[in-house]
């Protein structure tokens, strides 16, 4: 590059020396022949040296370069190559100043809802993103605790990960304010689970089946508030599966208790056992459509990823839950990028 410099100034000249001959106006007419010859050939030996001046990621192209270093030299004599070397070599030779950070904001917050009624049961998925990109991106920590508040209006689905999001926020009004909603789940749940164990020990066969049954819930909405594969929920899914096999035991043509010890299972990543359990619950009258997802994920957790995109076409109606179009959205793309490539 150090010699490129002088050898881009030399062509330079030179070219300029072949114009200034053309231009008298007493010159004979074989120097214009001669002319195009010396600023063809200028033009030619300028085109590598001027690319060599260039930073490395626009030397990645060299003809390229060479082809458009070429043109403009020989369309403009004299200028193009002036033009080339004084402004545009220098330009891309500069670093970039660096970027300043950009702030979104919304020109229109959204109404944050403050009770179930003000949510329906179809606008509760929208709402939900709106508390995450008001936990996430809002600059005003009042809103933010507003949008804590409003994870009253969701089950506990949709809350529990917007609250854990909370638990990250740098203020420790909304980080408290988060906790104290986590904490009242939480309670609320072991109060009903601590009500039912003490009804289990004196119930009767048929109402024995409906706490086990009960508990089995209770437990797994439990598992749900804790962090995935941590130890609590580890250990509340055990606690779940015991109280499924205890209600199966009662009654072993019960479908929803197939299908929640599936999930249960799912969830400890015993794979091969969640399948037996999907199976049987589609034995028990299960709707297929509602099981595909989940042997979407056991495929996905075994690592059979083209066999994904078959059982997300086999829900059908199960689509319309939340996030599931987007999830069957990627698959769908992935697939087509694998074709492509």
């Amino acid at each position: 590059m150090t010699i490129a410099w002088p050898l881009c100034v030399i062509f330079l000249m030179l070219d300029a020396v072949a114009m200034r001959l053309v231009m008298d106006v007493h010159a004979p007419a074989a120097l214009t022949l001669r002319f195009a010859v010396i600023h063809t050939v200028a033009c030619l030996l300028f085109a590598p040296a001027w690319v060599a001046l260039l930073p490395a990621p626009y030397r990645q192209r060299v003809p390229q370069a060479m082809g458009f270093a070429f043109a403009v030299a020989l369309a403009l004599p004299v200028l193009g190559m002036a033009g080339l070397l004084l402004c545009l070599a220098p330009a891309l030779l500069l670093p970039n100043p660096a970027g300043r950070a950009m702030v979104w904001k919304h020109p229109r917050p959204l109404r944050l809802p403050h009770g179930p009624a003000d949510a329906g049961e179809g606008a509760r998925p929208s709402w939900a993103a709106g508390l995450a990109g008001s936990l996430q991106h809002s600059p005003d920590p009042k809103r933010r605790a507003e949008a804590v508040i409003s994870t009253l209006s969701l089950d506990d689905r949709l809350a529990v990960p917007l609250l854990r999001r909370a638990l990250k926020d740098p203020e420790d009004e909304v980080r408290l304010l988060a906790y104290a909603l986590l904490n009242r789940k939480d309670k609320s749940i072991e109060e009903r689970t601590r009500k039912r164990l003490a009804l289990l020990d004196q119930a009767l066969p048929e109402q024995a089946f409906l706490l086990h049954k009960a508990l089995a819930h209770d437990y797994w909405e439990f598992a749900q508030l804790a962090p995935q594969l941590s130890s609590t929920q580890l250990s509340l899914c055990a606690r779940a599966r015991e109280q499924v096999l205890s209600a199966l035991q009662m009654r072993p043509v019960d479908g929803g208790l197939h299908f929640l010890l599936g999930r249960i299972l799912l969830a400890e990543r015993w794979l091969d056992a969640a399948s037996d359990a999907f199976d049987g619950a589609e034995k028990c009258g299960v709707d297929p459509r509602q099981i595909a997802p989940q042997r979407a994920a056991i495929a996905f957790h075994a690592g059979r990823y083209t066999e994904i995109r078959l059982r997300l076409r086999e829900a059908g109606a199960a689509r319309s839950q939340p996030g599931f179009g987007r999830v069957a959205a990627y698959w769908e793309g992935a697939r087509h990028a694998a074709a492509a490539s």
